[in-house]
């Protein structure tokens, strides 16, 4: 009886919820997501009838059959006696002006430093593979087992890890042919790349992912991920999103940025402020760009569609003249192979 009245008084009254019932479809549902993840990691590695593999040249084009895989490409790559992977093509040369250097660029499309390189390459005309790196798994750069940031260049037989560091070794090899502007030592580059890192890409990024709509433009790029399941670009194309909101609601707080689009004009003017005069030419290096110039270029190129950066130019004709500038020194890309 003392069980029958416990069971009854325990049913009657409002009914409240634990927290036991709140965490646990959470956790269920952060489970799933993770699973969702990882199996699509999985399915990059594929199986014996459906194998893909990866036709970038990194540590002389030899890659174990287990390694990141890209589709597409089966027609460049055969089996050696040792059972790794060599390249079909004897005459894989990618980049230009020296033929003995193909560069490949491991990037997420949007990244401000990815960019950085891509205006820097396409001003030169230096001509180079782009491998679009998923965000959530990191899938197309698991052979980095030390660094999993991007963007990442392999060129000849040489891994290269930063956007600094690429430039610079771009720029060691290209001295001869003096397209960028005279005079810049490495402490005006490091100088002007931290100006534009600290002023310049952190309302930027704020300015274009400040809403849902504008955080999955941003990230729409994994839509187009092709070798995944259309399920998993969905999915992951909603967890980047939603990490886009949350580092651009942080980035806006922890440095104040409530007003973005205002921060970045002030920013730009403060850079326009630094050319020699009208009759020196349009751009930070004179006649021709200078590092200064790349650098922020590339960072603004990396959202160059979103409103923001239409109405910066709008409202502010000086910036716009030297977009324009930029836009036409720069040239179009040199991407010559999307995998």
């Amino acid at each position: 009886r003392t069980r029958d009245n416990t069971r009854r008084r325990r049913t009657d009254g409002p009914q409240t919820k634990s927290v036991a019932s709140i965490i646990y479809p959470a956790a269920r549902m952060s489970l799933s997501l993770v699973t969702a993840a990882r199996r699509s990691h999985l399915l990059l590695r594929g199986n014996n009838q459906s194998r893909v593999v990866a036709a970038w040249n990194v540590r002389g084009f030899k890659r174990k059959p287990r390694d990141i895989r890209v589709e597409n490409v089966l027609d460049e790559i055969e089996t050696g006696e040792d059972g790794k992977l060599t390249p079909m093509r004897t005459d894989y040369k990618l980049g230009t002006p020296l033929e003995e250097l193909p560069t490949t660029i491991f990037a997420y499309p949007t990244c401000p430093h990815c960019n950085k390189v891509f205006a820097y390459l396409d001003y030169l005309q230096h001509e180079y593979t782009l491998v679009h790196v998923n965000p959530i798994t990191k899938a197309e750069i698991k052979w980095s087992t030390d660094y999993k940031k991007v963007p990442i260049a392999t060129m000849a037989e040489k891994e290269i890890f930063g956007s600094d560091e690429i430039i610079f070794a771009v720029h060691e090899e290209w001295q001869q042919f003096h397209k960028i502007a005279d005079g810049l030592s490495k402490e005006d580059f490091y100088h002007w790349n931290t100006f534009v890192d600290e002023e310049i890409a952190r309302p930027l990024f704020v300015a274009t992912s400040s809403t849902w709509e504008d955080a999955l433009k941003y990230t729409a790029y994994v839509r187009e991920m092709e070798k995944y399941p259309g399920y998993l670009r969905w999915l992951h194309h909603m967890v980047a999103t939603f990490f886009t909101r949350v580092g651009s609601n942080k980035t806006k707080k922890k440095f104040n940025l409530s007003e973005p689009l205002v921060a970045l004009e002030d920013a730009m003017k403060r850079f326009l402020g630094t050319f020699e005069g009208d009759t020196t030419g349009p751009f930070h290096g004179g006649e021709k760009p200078s590092f200064a110039d790349i650098l922020v270029f590339g960072t603004f190129r990396s959202v160059g569609g979103f409103d923001a950066v239409a109405q910066l130019r709008d409202r502010n004709p000086e910036i716009n003249t030297w977009f324009t500038a930029m836009e036409n020194a720069v040239g179009a890309p040199a991407v010559v192979e999307k995998l």
